[in-house]
């Protein structure tokens, strides 16, 4: 999905889907580093992934010069400028979903 007002595209993967699918197991990698970064409009990307219930694996990655750190520190993770990580626990799939997109929205670039 394309958040026009924040110039970010995310995308997020149920568990039911990697059990329906067992062989998408490298689905996050490929969606994180290729289709995310091509996506007109947009900073960055995230990915999320159910890995367990409770248990939210998310991905960002720039596009642009923007700097997600700071989006990944919010939520407990780390990692660099074009690349960071964390991990989001103990939540419902769409709490978790929301709380990440929240601390995106909160550092994004709003358009006017």
């Amino acid at each position: 999905l394309k958040d026009e007002k924040y110039r970010f595209a995310w995308t997020a993967i149920p568990k039911s889907f990697s059990e329906k699918y067992p062989d998408s197991k490298n689905a996050k990698v490929f969606v994180s580093n290729s289709f995310l970064q091509s996506i007109d409009g947009t900073d960055f990307g995230i990915i999320m992934e159910e890995r367990k219930i409770g248990f939210l694996s998310v991905s960002f990655r720039s596009r642009t010069d923007f700097d997600v750190t700071p989006i990944a520190e919010e939520l407990g993770g780390g990692g660099h400028k074009n690349a960071a990580a964390t991990r989001v626990y103990n939540l419902a799939y769409d709490e978790a979903i929301e709380k990440v997109l929240e601390a995106a929205r909160k550092y994004a670039r709003k358009t006017s």
